[in-house]
């Protein structure tokens, strides 16, 4: 099952669990990332946008846009 939850981001039934992912233009692992049918499955152990997406249970208030902006600043010794 594939659900869209904000433009470009979707949720994907995996295994019997719920993955955020993207839909990429060009679909090749970057970091080791797993691609399923040419979706780029984020890893919520990694990624804390995927993590916060994944336990947001009112999804509606993040207020995402298609045009918008997100700014995510990591602190620590990860890929980003």
């Amino acid at each position: 099952m594939v659900e869209k939850i904000y433009p470009g981001i979707y949720e994907i039934d995996l295994d019997g669990q719920r993955r955020v992912a993207t839909l990429p233009i060009n679909p090749v692992p970057v970091y080791g990332e797993r691609i399923w049918q040419g979706y780029r499955i984020w890893d919520p152990t990694r990624s804390k946008f995927a993590a916060f997406l994944l336990k947001q249970k009112i999804r509606q208030d993040l207020n995402l846009f298609r045009d918008g902006s997100v700014l995510y600043l990591g602190a620590a010794t990860g890929t980003t």
